[in-house]
């Protein structure tokens, strides 16, 4: 019994018009069917059709396309029942704020809208409020905001799309990262570097040959730390005029090679 339920309720699914909720303003409205649609949906609102898990942009449907496009027709689904006279309708939203806006009807009068089991006094309406209003923009709102009370849904309300987090779409390559260190690392931080590897090697060389107190034909210890270490340690001050090959050849480097 319960399988043929279920069939049944899949082939009334399929069979029924299909119907979209919509997502404005923290909100999640609906289900509603293409004609009414077309009574309040804009571009910036997002939809989920019925059935469906996934949020998306009204314009990127393309059975929504017609509708922002105004090639459907609001659907005609308000009555107006002045006192003493017959009733009148159905309307669109959007005729019956301009009924209303031009003092056709009195705030006693009375309205339903066809999801409604009843008529009730226009003044206790929210779209009578709504549409005294003269700044108010008769699309600005779904239905659920201008009637008294809200559609009946006959399923639960999907849930309001998921905030996205920022994606950053770039490579992290060693420049990026450098660049980065730079940054945070600051000044400070790159000078204690540099000291300790250019400052430290210099220390070592000091240690293991002595400290240069002349040029390399007249000290042993600028000598050999220009013969071994780095000519650039020893105690030249004009770097090859002592006539060490490895000085004269610190100094062309230094020149840019003559």
């Amino acid at each position: 019994m319960c399988q043929f339920l279920c069939l049944l309720k899949r082939i009334w699914f399929i069979l029924s018009p299909m119907r979209w909720y919509v997502y404005r303003g923290e909100t999640v409205y609906g289900p509603y069917e293409k004609d009414q649609l077309a009574a309040f949906l804009t571009s910036d609102d997002l939809v989920l059709p019925e059935g469906e898990k996934e949020w998306v942009p009204a314009e990127a449907i393309p059975e929504i396309k017609e509708v922002l496009a105004g090639f459907v027709s609001p659907r005609l689904e308000w009555y107006l029942i002045p006192k003493g006279k017959p009733q009148r309708g159905p309307f669109t939203r959007t005729a019956v704020i301009k009924i209303i806006r031009r003092g056709e009807v009195a705030p006693t009068d009375s309205i339903q809208h066809e999801s409604w089991p009843e008529a009730v006094p226009l003044e206790k309406t929210r779209i009578y409020h709504f549409a005294k209003d003269p700044n108010r923009d008769p699309n600005s709102l779904p239905e659920e905001d201008l009637v008294a009370a809200p559609r009946k849904k006959d399923e639960e309300t999907p849930a309001p799309p998921k905030k996205r987090r920022i994606k950053f779409d770039f490579e992290l390559t060693p420049g990026i990262i450098a660049a980065v260190c730079v940054l945070l690392l600051g000044p400070p931080v790159l000078w204690g570097g540099y000291q300790f590897y250019y400052r430290g090697s210099s220390l070592e060389a000091y240690h293991q040959y002595g400290t240069p107190s002349g040029d390399c034909t007249k000290d042993e210890a600028s000598r050999k730390l220009c013969e071994k270490s780095s000519p650039k340690l020893c105690g030249c001050e004009t770097k090859g005029s002592c006539g060490m090959s490895t000085c004269e050849m610190y100094a062309k480097i230094r020149r840019g090679g003559s």
